[in-house]
């Protein structure tokens, strides 16, 4: 038992622990395999050195199917390597000159990705394992056949022997952000349409700096992280985006005060945070969970939200029009007249974002959540 408090105070999670063993344990196991198994010393040797670089210097994280897509992408990148490592190894010139340009590239593109970054050992390993042992063309197929078995071993490995927890410490930080900015959205929504009575001004002050902490938390572990924390999947590249965009709806919210004076787009505003809410602990709700979920009910809270949206932009345009328009003095230009004008501008501006969306697609950032607030 004290064993285990030493090695969990200087090992935390047992990850160089976990890590020993199972190198330990299919190395030794797939050199011995692979000995009996041919007479060349070539594929034991790179299964042996495929197994410790495979299960001794790289662990991913996240969950376990994208562990096996990270493993299976180091196992087919270390075969291109070493193909690439045999064909220079003959020419000591060629050889140092291929492990500058390769061991540059790949320390550079580890800053594109923390999952490159964390394969980068492992990749320089098979390259320089390859070009250092001169060997000729004819190698090639041994040497892949060695590194095909130590991957094999290790996805075995990954899976079976002793798991890796699951630790997604963004993921979890960008639902809890979810759900404050959805506690926020509806104290200031209780306020708005109580008059902001003490009860909710007091809620409303004590709720914004808590929403205001939780967020600065997911910056905090985004931006704390060396590499930019992304995998090699849809759904980790996506997470990425949605942290900007959540930073981005709490800066939104910081900079439009909550008026404590009744506007004409009052109800629709309301709504409009109601639907946010909604999509914002949906998103929480799908984030937390450990299992796959049906995404109905997310598709369901955002049309809602574009509903809302809409019917927000159409009554404060015609607040607006009613407000300055010269034609509502008219008496004869009545109310459909008017949202026949407000609906045709709000089309405009609609256009107007498309079109320049198609100009430059790179510089608009997504809108996941689609809030846009009047200034009432």
């Amino acid at each position: 038992m004290k064993i285990m408090q030493f090695l969990q105070q200087r090992d935390a999670g047992f990850t160089a622990l976990r890590r020993s063993a199972r190198a330990a344990v299919v190395a030794p196991g797939l050199f011995a395999i692979t000995t009996e198994i041919t007479d060349d010393a070539t594929t034991p040797l790179f299964a042996a050195f495929g197994s410790i670089a495979m299960l001794l210097f790289v662990e991913f994280s996240g969950p376990m199917r994208e562990r096996l897509i990270a493993q299976t992408a180091l196992i087919a990148a270390g075969a291109t390597l070493i193909s690439l490592g045999t064909l220079t190894s003959q020419e000591t010139w060629l050889a140092t000159l291929a492990t500058a340009l390769v061991s540059f590239l790949l320390l550079f593109f580890g800053a594109v990705s923390s999952t490159l970054a964390t394969a980068t050992t492992a990749l320089l390993i098979s390259f320089i394992l390859a070009a250092t042992l001169p060997g000729p063309v004819q190698a090639i197929p041994d040497r892949l056949a060695g590194w095909a078995m130590a991957g094999a071993a290790s996805l075995a490995a990954i899976r079976f022997l002793w798991p890796t927890p699951t630790r997604e410490p963004l993921r979890n930080a960008t639902a809890q952000a979810c759900s404050a900015m959805a506690a926020r959205l509806r104290i200031e929504v209780d306020c708005m349409l109580g008059g902001f009575e003490p009860a909710n001004k007091a809620a409303l002050e004590t709720i914004v700096p808590s929403a205001q902490t939780t967020v600065k938390t997911l910056q905090t572990s985004f931006y704390a992280t060396p590499y930019r924390p992304t995998g090699l999947t849809t759904s980790t590249r996506i997470l990425i985006r949605l942290v900007d965009e959540v930073l981005w709806l709490e800066t939104i919210l910081d900079r439009v005060p909550l008026p404590e004076k009744t506007g004409p787009a009052d109800a629709e505003v309301c709504d409009l945070k109601e639907a946010a809410a909604d999509l914002l602990e949906t998103s929480a709700e799908l984030l937390a969970a450990t299992d796959h979920r049906a995404l109905d009910e997310l598709d369901a809270a955002a049309k809602r939200l574009a509903q809302s949206r809409s019917a927000m932009e159409y009554a404060t345009v015609s607040a607006r029009l009613t407000d300055t328009d010269s034609t509502a003095t008219d008496p004869a230009c009545g109310d459909a007249e008017r949202k026949a004008v407000a609906s045709q501008f709000v089309s405009s501006l609609r256009n107007l974002s498309k079109r320049s969306r198609q100009v430059d697609r790179s510089n608009v950032a997504p809108v996941s959540v689609g809030l846009w607030l009047p200034a009432c």
